[in-house]
């Protein structure tokens, strides 16, 4: 009896041992069997060819290399959202359509503009022998494929979805500009470096974890001091985020600062046990680890001074938020229920937020927000209570100019839809799902056993949304902001 495998990887474990493993064609099978990714990588490589005419032709302090410099820049990070938003439709399958997805046909042309944009400078600059007029075509080709692409195999298995995914992300990705130089290997080398030859990136071993300089500050609230204030859960949330990111992503306990009223006056957690098997806050607190707007904005300002250029910050909020009056906030636990213009004066500003980061020099930010509510007086999940469409996009530090090189702003839900906790654990969903998966869950970890910020943001959109569907009968799928990071090389924790 003979089995033929069915997996897209082991097929293509089959034709290299049918080729007599010659490593540079492994990934033509696979390829050549999927012509949107085909497109893809031809781009990439295209893109790629133009970046080393622009090195080789100007000098780095040129303002035409400059200029190309930044417009790639910008090119890279919205290819780099495009696709980590494809894999993720990709890896929910059909229970994401992206064809009516907003939030993806609005990330894919930007991906299709900004890639265009770069390429049609580069090719201005090389002169007319360089008649390269088809590389912006392929790069727009390559971004409208993605829904024929998705189309073509949202019904395939979960593994062949999952794999797909992951071969787009470390196949189709773009190159940092520092990273693009121009070959130098021996024929001898050559032979053996695997997919490159083949126009794949290299994936000779787990991608780069993240940096060992990080910090975060977690903050979340629970009762209110304005007792009209609907009481949530964030508190707890916060905890459980804050161990998690202690416990097994490697966070140092005293780089991480939790605000969420527990009775402490050392708000950090190192030396102290489990954050959320401690016990429930005091009948009165010390002030000192509330999330209120006092505490927030000295510890991010005092917290953010310890970040080097070259470390990672977390910000992290479970809450109440709104958009009042032109302004996104965080509305912490000393703010009161009001008039917009009263509202507006309390609580935690998108642009404060940004401001901490600028002024401290952080250069790589994560943010998560369980905050995508805008009624005070109303629990999460009520029809009246849908992220306000500017909530987010007053979150964006690139419009916020917050000076930063990368940064990920990861919502609970998306515009126009609700938040939930789960009543029989009173826990939100999003941060149950956030933690199951840096807690180990194998389903968020790629074949290589290392939790990304790709595979982190496709397992918690997916886990979010099927289980709000099928607990609450309702829809809740988490968004995201993504710049200049390269979510599946960004590690945030390892299987043993």
């Amino acid at each position: 009896m003979s089995i033929v495998p069915t997996s897209l990887a082991a097929r293509i474990v089959l034709a290299s041992l049918l080729l007599g493993c010659q490593t540079a064609a492994v990934a033509q099978p696979f390829t050549a069997s999927i012509p949107e990714v085909t497109a893809m990588v031809k781009a990439r490589n295209d893109v790629r060819g133009l970046v080393l005419d622009v090195k080789e032709r100007f000098n780095a302090s040129d303002p035409e290399y400059l200029r190309a410099k930044k417009l790639y820049r910008e090119a890279y990070g919205s290819y780099d959202a495009w696709t980590t938003v494809l894999g993720a439709g990709i890896v929910a399958g059909a229970k994401q359509d992206l064809r009516s997805d907003k939030g993806y046909k609005e990330t894919a042309e930007a991906a299709r503009l900004a890639g265009a944009k770069f390429s049609n400078y580069a090719e201005s600059l090389m002169g007319p022998s360089k008649s390269l007029t088809s590389i912006v075509s392929i790069v727009t080709a390559a971004v409208d494929l993605g829904i024929k692409l998705w189309n073509n195999h949202h019904n395939a298995a979960i593994q062949d979805r999952k794999e797909l995914a992951d071969y787009i992300a470390g196949h189709a990705k773009w190159e940092e500009w520092e990273a693009i130089k121009p070959e130098k290997e021996s024929p001898a080398a050559k032979s053996t470096s695997g997919t490159a030859a083949a126009g794949g990136a290299q994936q000779t071993g787990l991608p780069q974890s993240i940096p060992p300089k990080r910090w975060a500050l977690v903050a979340g609230v629970g009762a209110y001091d304005d007792t009209s204030i609907v009481r949530l859960h964030g508190d707890d949330d916060a905890k459980d985020f804050a161990a998690a990111l202690r416990d097994r992503a490697g966070f140092p306990g005293d780089h991480i600062v939790l605000l969420a009223g527990q009775d402490a006056d050392d708000c950090r957690l190192a030396g102290a046990g489990r954050a959320r098997e401690r016990s429930a806050a005091s009948a009165s607190p010390s002030r000192a680890c509330v999330a209120d707007r006092t505490n927030l904005v000295n510890n991010l300002y005092q917290l953010a001074r310890q970040v080097p250029e070259d470390g990672l910050f977390i910000f992290y909020f479970s809450g109440h938020g709104g958009f009042v009056d032109g302004e996104s906030l965080l509305y912490t636990s000393d703010v009161r229920s009001g008039s917009d213009s009263y509202v507006k004066q309390q609580g935690l500003s998108a642009g404060i937020l940004a401001e901490g980061i600028r002024s401290n020099h952080i250069k790589r930010v994560l943010i998560f927000l369980d905050a995508c509510r805008n009624q005070l007086l109303l629990t999460k999940g009520t029809q009246e209570e849908r992220t306000p469409p500017e909530f987010a996009t007053g979150f964006d530090l690139e419009q916020l100019h917050a000076d930063v090189e990368a940064f990920m702003t990861f919502f609970s839900s998306k515009e126009g839809s609700a938040s939930y906790e789960d009543p029989r654990v009173n826990r939100s969903y999003f941060t149950a799902e956030l933690v199951r998966a840096l807690d180990g869950d194998p389903a968020a970890y790629d074949a290589r056993k290392a939790l990304t910020l790709a595979s982190l943001i496709h397992f918690v959109q997916s886990r979010v949304k099927s289980r709000v569907e099928e607990e609450r009968r309702a829809n809740q799928v988490p968004d995201y902001q993504l710049r200049g990071f390269l979510a599946d090389e960004l590690v945030l924790a390892r299987l043993p």
